[in-house]
């Protein structure tokens, strides 16, 4: 877990995303109103059948009892993510690409996330966040432009057992194929309120 001090400038930084498929970032991660700026990802898969995680965080996961926490945080930059070979699957946003029992609460995304056509037919695309199953997501929100294919969202690509209070979505939103959101690609079994 970790609380940040004072603003952070990535100028500079192909970022790694924080947190797995191998390992989860399962704690708390407080932000305490600053901004994370000049975020930078630009991400090209090295094989056929990768499985992309790719945002400032990759992989959060808390438990159904203990969740992990994102919050009071802004994030600002970018996150390019291409393939010249077939993709498995994967999520991609400018903060949280993969959520599961997360609790993601007053962040912002300026972030312009961007797939080429061989990741976003593969991967669930969000401003904010990628792919987000039974999390709790309130008052935050997405400013930057998203770009892909399909499962594409302005805030949320994918949505799932989750519970949205008090958020918006302000960026442009372009996708080619199906499921495409200004606030989310897909919600499932989910509350929107």
């Amino acid at each position: 877990s970790g609380v940040l001090t004072a603003n952070i400038d990535l100028s500079g930084i192909n970022w790694t995303p924080i947190g797995s498929s191998a390992k989860q970032f399962a704690g708390s991660f407080d932000g305490a109103g600053h901004t994370v700026q000049n975020l930078t990802i630009a991400y090209e898969t090295a094989k056929a059948g990768e499985w992309v995680y790719q945002g400032l965080f990759g992989w959060v996961e808390g438990t159904k009892d203990k969740h992990a926490a994102v919050k009071d945080l802004t994030v600002a930059g970018s996150v390019t993510v291409s393939s010249a070979f077939s993709v498995y699957t994967g999520n991609v946003a400018g903060v949280v690409a993969y959520g599961k029992y997360t609790d993601i609460s007053n962040v912002i995304a300026r972030v312009t996330v961007t797939t080429d056509e061989n990741v976003g037919k593969a991967c669930s695309v969000g401003g904010l966040g990628g792919c987000l199953v039974n999390c709790d997501l309130t008052n935050s929100g997405s400013e930057g432009k998203v770009s892909g294919v399909k499962n594409l969202g302005g805030l949320v690509g994918w949505f799932y057992g989750d519970t949205m209070t008090g958020c918006y979505n302000t960026g442009d939103v372009t996708g080619s194929g199906t499921y495409v959101g200004g606030v989310t690609g897909y919600a499932k079994s989910a509350v929107i309120r």
